[in-house]
């Protein structure tokens, strides 16, 4: 914002007495700040439609328009420019010839002068191999992503892709996860997810031969929780060691810990009709568990038999 500074000055004219001089005093200036309002600058307007598809070794070309009402220079960018292609910063035309085909994926031409920026929509540009006298024999995909895996841990997946043609492949996908990296030349998703309890549903990874594509069956990615439950379910006993029956019963404890017979938390179940609780907050490895019974007396029973829980994603 511009500020003028006008800066009057006031004169009184005083009379002497007795004569004739009249003396001319200044008093004080008066400084009156005036401003002028910031004229935004306008964003430049950018349209176009760019063709998504080109023929091996065929020239490809576009040109966006844009404009600027507030006449300013234009300066023109692009993300992901394809590597058989030039990109021209003055006017914005993409152009080349591939050689060989593929996909080029999430292309994004900006236009700025030099205050907004402004894009086109992002596109892909497909080439393709459009001989009539040869059948393409389409491409294929296997493989087999992990659905599940704790937060923070590093995700990895390769899928397994052919051509009987020989055809170069190039990898694309749908619904990528924002934490994920997504490699088009060999179709490797990695990365680590930092939330836990969050599920990427209907990721697709596909292979293009130029012609046809062949894609994953789509799966999800789920991230687990540093901690988990356990649910218990036990018998209770009908008889002591020696065949009597056993009478008084009024509870169990249970006891678990992470090595054999190294129990080093206790559950206390003090009804005696109970027969499951759910163990909370184990974490995401082996545990071991026994127990014992309790009676009205006091006397504890000898420890049940062990039993180790093994953990794996599917519990």
């Amino acid at each position: 914002m511009k500020k003028i500074l006008i800066i009057i000055t006031s004169a009184i004219l005083i009379s002497g007495c007795g004569g004739g001089s009249k003396n001319k005093v200044n008093v004080d200036q008066l400084r009156i700040p005036l401003t002028t309002p910031n004229i935004d600058n306008g964003a430049p307007t950018i349209t176009g439609i760019p063709s998504n598809s080109v023929v091996v070794n065929t020239q490809y070309s576009f040109i966006p328009r844009a404009n600027d009402i507030d006449d300013t220079l234009l300066v023109f960018s692009i993300i992901n420019e394809p590597s058989w292609a030039s990109f021209d910063p003055q006017t914005g035309e993409l152009a080349g010839t591939p050689s060989e085909t593929g996909i080029f994926n999430n292309i994004i031409i900006s236009v700025s002068d030099n205050t907004h920026s402004t894009s086109l929509t992002e596109f892909s540009i497909i080439v393709i191999n459009d001989n009539p006298n040869q059948v393409n024999i389409p491409p294929t995909i296997t493989g087999s992503p992990i659905g599940s895996l704790l937060a923070n841990n590093k995700y990895v997946f390769i899928p397994i892709a052919e051509d009987d043609d020989n055809d170069p492949l190039t990898f694309s996908i749908t619904n990528k996860p924002n934490w994920a990296t997504f490699d088009t030349s060999n179709g490797k998703l990695e990365g680590t997810p930092e939330e836990e309890g969050v599920s990427w549903e209907n990721i697709v990874i596909s292979a293009f031969d130029g012609h046809d594509t062949a894609s994953l069956t789509p799966f999800s990615i789920n991230t687990l929780s540093t901690l988990h439950n356990v649910s218990i379910t036990w018998e209770a006993p009908t008889e002591n060691i020696d065949g009597d029956d056993i009478e008084n019963i009024t509870g169990y404890k249970i006891m678990y810990g992470k090595g054999s017979e190294e129990y080093d938390h206790v559950i206390t179940i003090t009804d005696p009709n109970m027969t499951n609780t759910m163990v909370l907050n184990l974490e995401r490895t082996d545990y071991y568990f026994s127990m014992k019974t309790t009676t009205l007396n006091g006397i504890e029973s000898d420890f049940a038999t062990e039993y180790v829980y093994e953990y794996n994603f599917s519990n």
